[in-house]
């Protein structure tokens, strides 16, 4: 076996860069999340749910269940238009009352908290980058005091990024030669039930408030 010498061996890096290497990702993951929540309004109802997960609260599965059922891929263009009077009801229908958060009482700390059912932040999101490319798409282009906040665009990229690869959806899809590519559109998925986990999410609202974003 080969051994490394001496001045082969890596040096360690200097102190400031060390540092500044580990509080680089802090402070973005922080500056995520007060981007991520600044657009979350809260007000307070009476629903309260007891969650019984170990290591805290990660998700609602223990409370909901991970009910799956099949869905068929299909276009929709409804949701895929410019910004409209229909077309924004399409989406602000897709998140329940209460902007997808619900109070959870952790079983085993007794203490109340609120959270956000992760699928209604990633729509949230979504939306947010649809209006911000229609918006930079058009003709004249908005004022700028009408324009999205590109932080939070920016938020919402890497978000759907990390969102995608955890979800990792492994249905194979049919090559379209028409397209060279693939479209998606007729391809059976296993899916998890999102109406019932809508509807749950309603039931357990932390709030009242409607709408998908500010």
């Amino acid at each position: 076996m080969s051994q490394i010498s001496p001045k082969n061996t890596p040096r360690p890096r200097n102190n400031l860069s060390n540092l500044f290497n580990f509080l680089l990702p802090l402070a973005t993951s922080f500056l995520g999340f007060l981007l991520g929540s600044h657009f979350w309004g809260t007000a307070i109802s009476d629903a309260a749910v007891i969650a019984t997960n170990h290591n805290g609260l990660t998700n609602a599965s223990a409370l909901l269940g991970s009910s799956m059922k099949p869905m068929t891929f299909v276009a929709n263009e409804t949701f895929t238009g410019p910004p409209s009077q229909d077309s924004n009801a399409a989406w602000e229908n897709l998140i329940p009352p209460g902007r997808g958060f619900v109070r959870i009482v952790n079983e085993d700390s007794g203490e109340e908290g609120q959270y956000c059912v992760s699928v209604f932040h990633q729509l949230h999101c979504l939306d947010m980058l649809r209006r911000g490319y229609y918006a930079a798409t058009a003709r004249p282009p908005p004022r700028p005091s009408h324009a999205l906040p590109s932080a939070h665009m920016q938020h919402c990229f890497d978000y759907i990024r990390q969102a995608l690869i955890c979800a990792a959806d492994q249905t194979l899809e049919e090559r379209d030669n028409s397209v060279g590519g693939v479209k998606g559109w007729g391809t059976t998925h296993q899916c998890r039930n999102f109406e019932a986990l809508k509807e749950w999410t309603h039931k357990h609202r932390y709030s009242d408030e409607g709408g998908i974003t500010n």
